[in-house]
């Protein structure tokens, strides 16, 4: 075979070029010789997920060539541990699996709460300058999550993870949860105690620096954060007119994703929130395909035409403040075709977004496969009808929201019709009391009722 009379590293500069851990596998599969060559060292190294105090970091600042076959970096936060069911297991390779247990239990316990969280913030401090070293290796990186927040370097004295992610000009998808998690060990987390770790002058969040806002051209953009307000806060908020300029301008043509949740607490931040969030329903990406904005409050006239000049759309995700519910009926319906919609899924008065689209009139049904949290009703159903999309949809989930589902010989009756409007659904989420559902006897053995209580 003339692949393995190149020399092996070539061989190895070949497999740089696989990105995907699942076709890295299959050429190692093909013989021993390019088993050895692409196992360990790429296979394993792909996507690493892992806290910031895993050992995996310091491997990669010892072997850059490691380093350079890394695609995929998300920092965890041990925080995040307790919400198992809404975070992904750590993936780092072989070796170190064993190594992620010892370092938790290395971590000295003795001593009073300010001790022992001074010795926490040295020991994170000390991960966070390894990692950073580890990232500047990283020069093939494609994609960044970080949710290890908040950062301890000061990017004023030395080199931080956001000036390092702003020099890799492969990354094309960046996930940022920009909150902070620092509590006391003896203390529940509140709010208070969220605005203490704030206070903190040996925190950094990610958009307090302004090296966060300048990044190269995005496929995808996610971003959460929030502004609160305090008299005695040193830091109170991200740099709302930078984080403006960078979603407005920064952001390039070729964004495909664009996910935010921006949260203002204190009446200083509202107008600039609202300036923010103006300023980017202004803005169209010829290419975007997925949209998710939480707890924002929009004017429907505003939302309809930024989602009218993206027809490229496949999944919207909506989230609106429950207060602000009258401006929901307004909302226009008359160029909301999005011809290539294929989830939707609307949080309180999100729900008119949907009645909105599936109103719009289209020619061909929409490729709708799922929709999520409304409120089952015959306008809904009509509406599902008249767009043709009822055959197509696979999964649907009622929010807690619908009233009817008290009643239930009622809602008995709109499942019948849904199983006629839908006949091909698969998957129905009830978001309420079990009591009240579980005297409904589905109409087809097609549909699986999924209770959360």
């Amino acid at each position: 075979m003339i692949l393995l009379d190149l020399p092996p590293e070539n061989l190895d500069h070949i497999a740089s070029a696989i990105d995907s851990p699942a076709e890295l596998g299959n050429l190692g599969a093909t013989c021993k010789l390019l088993h050895s060559i692409v196992s360990p060292n790429h296979t394993q190294y792909r996507e690493i997920r892992a806290p910031m105090l895993s050992p995996v970091w310091k491997k990669l600042t010892e072997n850059h060539a490691l380093a350079q076959n890394v695609r995929v970096v998300e920092v965890q936060s041990t925080r995040f541990k307790k919400f198992h069911n809404r975070v992904d297991d750590p993936i780092v390779p072989v070796a170190y699996r064993d190594a992620e247990a010892i370092v938790e239990k290395g971590m000295d316990r003795s001593g009073s709460p300010e001790d022992r969280r001074a010795a926490k913030i040295a020991a994170n401090l000390s991960a966070e300058r390894i990692f950073v070293e580890a990232l500047e290796a990283m020069v093939n990186l494609t994609s960044f999550h970080w949710s290890h927040t908040p950062t301890l370097i000061d990017p004023t004295k030395e080199s931080s993870v956001w000036e390092v992610i702003a020099r890799l000009d492969r990354i094309l998808h960046l996930h940022v949860i920009d909150v902070n998690f620092w509590t006391n060990f003896e203390e529940p987390y509140t709010i208070a105690t969220m605005q203490q770790e704030i206070d903190d002058s040996a925190c950094h969040r990610p958009t307090f620096n302004p090296k966060f806002f300048s990044l190269g051209c995005l496929k995808t953009f996610s971003l959460h954060t929030g502004a609160y307000s305090h008299e005695t806060s040193r830091n109170p908020g991200p740099d709302l007119e930078r984080l403006t300029t960078m979603l407005v301008h920064g952001c390039g043509p070729d964004l495909e994703t664009l996910s935010l949740s921006i949260i203002g607490r204190g009446s200083p931040y509202r107008p600039h929130i609202s300036a923010l969030k103006e300023s980017v329903l202004s803005r169209s990406w010829s290419h975007l395909t997925e949209l998710k904005l939480w707890e924002w409050v929009y004017a429907p006239e505003q939302l309809g035409l930024f989602l009218a000049l993206h027809p490229t759309l496949e999944r919207l995700t909506l989230s609106q403040q429950s207060h602000y519910s009258c401006l929901a009926p307004s909302f226009p319906s008359q160029s909301l075709v999005l011809p290539n919609l294929r989830r939707i899924c609307a949080y309180e008065c999100g729900e008119h977004v949907v009645g909105a689209i599936l109103h719009a009139k289209v020619y061909t049904p929409r490729p709708l496969e799922e929709i999520q949290s409304v409120t089952i009703s015959h306008d809904f159903l009509d509406h599902l009808h008249q767009s043709g999309g009822g055959p197509l949809l696979k999964r649907l989930g009622i929010s807690t929201a619908s009233r009817l589902i008290e009643d239930t010989p009622t809602f008995h009756g709109l499942i019948q019709r849904l199983a006629e409007v839908a006949p091909n659904l698969e998957v129905l989420t009830v978001d309420s009391k079990a009591t009240l559902v579980r005297a409904v006897t589905l109409p087809g053995p097609q549909i699986s009722l999924k209770l959360l209580l």
